[in-house]
């Protein structure tokens, strides 16, 4: 049996830039990699060839940017991400090279979202929290697609809009809301379209405007109402592409910009 061997890489200028530990022929132990100005850069452990242990990347400073374990080649273990103070940007745990279990995602060192993985995506639920803490989103998701019902809230913990998925498409009713908690719209989709009757509603509840689609695409102008819940002058349809305005808009006062008259 072959006796480890240290060997070293140098750059046009004569400076080292890798020194490895082969064991017949192949990586086997420790590898150091250096920057142009002679700083480690980066330290792997190998084995029969492949990366086995701890990866570890440094920036110029020498701060810890990125950390990962390795077993045959792929990562198995821990990774975390660091940023330029050093604090964490990312923590989540491999599996045979597949994500498994939580990932977390910090902002100025504090978590600012949580989401699991199963078999190498994500399964489960979805938190993603403001910088002073409260979530900011609620969601599922099952074999890697969003599932279910999905809720946003604005910073101080009311509930902005409130979603169905199905199949990481939006599916059924969504409802969005006023910091009062008054329902502000409902929104009918199917399969990521709009599909149905959009209604609009003013701060005291009352209906505001309600317009129709199918298929995402809407049957008719929308109907206004007023602060008493009467139906408005019905707006003009848009045109179709390449349809010319008619010119009455102007005389009435109503914007267009075509140049008709």
């Amino acid at each position: 049996m072959e006796e480890p061997e240290e060997r070293q890489v140098l750059d046009e200028a004569g400076r080292v830039r890798e020194k490895h530990t082969l064991l017949n022929g192949r990586l086997h132990g420790d590898s150091v990699t250096y920057d142009a100005d002679g700083r480690v850069a980066r330290t792997a452990q190998f084995k029969d060839g492949a990366v086995d242990g701890e990866v570890v990347t440094y920036d110029a400073a020498g701060r810890v940017r990125e950390r990962c374990q390795f077993q045959g080649g792929v990562p198995h273990g821990e990774l975390t991400l660091h940023d330029e103070r050093g604090w964490l940007i990312q923590r989540m745990s491999f599996l045979a090279g597949r994500p498994e279990g939580e990932c977390v995602i910090f902002a100025d060192g504090r978590p600012s979202a949580f989401l699991h993985y199963r078999n190498g995506i994500p399964e489960g639920e979805l938190r993603v929290l403001y910088p002073s803490g409260p979530d900011s989103v609620r969601s599922l998701y099952r074999d890697g697609q969003l599932e279910g019902e999905s809720v946003f809230f604005d910073p101080e913990g009311n509930l902005v809009r409130r979603a169905q998925y199905r199949g990481g498409k939006l599916q059924g009713e969504t409802i969005e809301h006023y910091p009062s908690g008054q329902i502000r719209e409902k929104a009918p989709y199917d399969k990521d379209l709009l599909h149905g009757t959009v209604q609009r509603f003013h701060p005291d509840g009352k209906l505001k405007e309600k317009q129709t689609y199918r298929e995402g695409k809407p049957l008719g102008p929308p109907v206004e109402y007023d602060g008493k819940g009467r139906p408005k002058a019905a707006k003009p349809a848009a045109p179709e592409p390449g349809e010319k305005k008619p010119g009455w808009r102007k005389k009435l006062g109503l914007k267009g910009g075509d140049g008709a008259v």
